[in-house]
């Protein structure tokens, strides 16, 4: 009889999650620029106690607020779409910053003068810069590390403000 036929219910998975990433293999799939870089994104990291949340190929450089987390940058290794480089969250803090015009302004125009991030992409249906690093300049390294530290410190006034 049609329709009478016996079958196997079963749950259907809509979305394959691929297995994170970690800092070593991260590193791994790096070029001695890559290496260079992100070691002192690492390190800037670790001693400012900023949350770092590994995705199947990259990272994104967070602060940490409560039970959420403000983006900041968005870094990848060579072997992903988008090539060894770093993208710009200035979405992620307009969207979890109340009134952060002030500090985007700010992060945006500092990333703008170290001219670093000379490519737009849309990432996330939003309009980032992109940095693909493939040279090093340790000067405007230090001063990018510089230019991250003061957004930090003004995102965790902005939040203490307004807790």
């Amino acid at each position: 009889m049609i329709g009478d036929e016996s079958f196997k219910r079963q749950k259907i998975n809509f979305g394959t999650q691929l297995p994170k990433t970690n800092k070593e293999i991260f590193l791994n799939g790096l070029d001695t620029n890559g290496k260079q870089v992100f070691q002192k994104i690492f390190d800037f990291a670790d001693k400012e106690k900023l949350l770092i949340r590994w995705g199947a190929k990259g990272f994104s450089l967070n602060v940490p607020n409560k039970s959420e987390f403000i983006g900041l940058i968005f870094g990848y290794p060579l072997n992903c779409p988008y090539d060894q480089s770093i993208i710009t969250g200035f979405r992620q803090i307009e969207k979890k910053i109340a009134d952060s015009e002030s500090i985007v302004k700010l992060f945006s125009n500092g990333i703008e003068q170290l001219n670093l991030f000379t490519i737009k992409v849309g990432y996330l249906g939003n309009n980032e810069l992109k940095w693909k690093i493939d040279t090093v300049d340790n000067q405007k390294v230090e001063q990018f590390i510089e230019l991250l530290r003061k957004i930090v410190d003004l995102i965790r006034k902005k939040m203490a403000y307004t807790q």
